[in-house]
């Protein structure tokens, strides 16, 4: 049994020699550098792919609406807003060479955006009353209204 394990790696070690008796020392030493820089070459390609989830935010929106009772240019919140929030996930492309030396080319796909927490929207009642009043000169007040204007 140990005669055949032998066999082949002689044959291998017979085949390596002779393929290495056809070059000088120094094409020896170019030719294993110039193959170690193509692997090396070839490995940083390698495309590297992982997820991330990032929770980011829903901004709400301002709803006007007007309101006949309120004089012109007064506002007033009803409901206040609230910001959502949403759960998005990322997927991420770069090669080795560049997770390595920690290089910003990085390629940024979304797969999916779930909302968590829907947006409230705010609601603002916007005054429509033009009315001015003044203090006439016995002391009393009086009002005009948007047909006396």
């Amino acid at each position: 049994m140990k005669k055949r394990i032998k066999k082949p790696i002689r044959k291998v070690l017979r085949a390596i020699s002779r393929f290495r008796n056809r070059f000088t020392v120094r094409q020896w030493i170019l030719l294993s550098i110039f193959s170690v820089l193509l692997l090396v070459g070839a490995l940083m390609r390698i495309p590297i792919k992982y997820e991330k989830t990032e929770i980011g935010s829903l901004r709400y929106s301002t709803k006007y609406k007007e309101e006949k009772n309120l004089e012109l240019n007064t506002e007033k919140i009803i409901t206040e807003g609230q910001d959502g929030k949403s759960e998005t996930k990322y997927l991420y492309t770069q090669s080795l060479f560049d997770y390595i030396f920690r290089r910003s080319n990085v390629k940024k796909e979304v797969l999916e955006v779930e909302p968590v927490a829907k947006p409230q929207d705010e609601i603002v009642l916007k005054g429509k009353r033009k009315w001015q009043y003044m203090m006439c000169s016995d002391g009393s007040y009086r009002y005009f209204k948007d047909n006396e204007f």
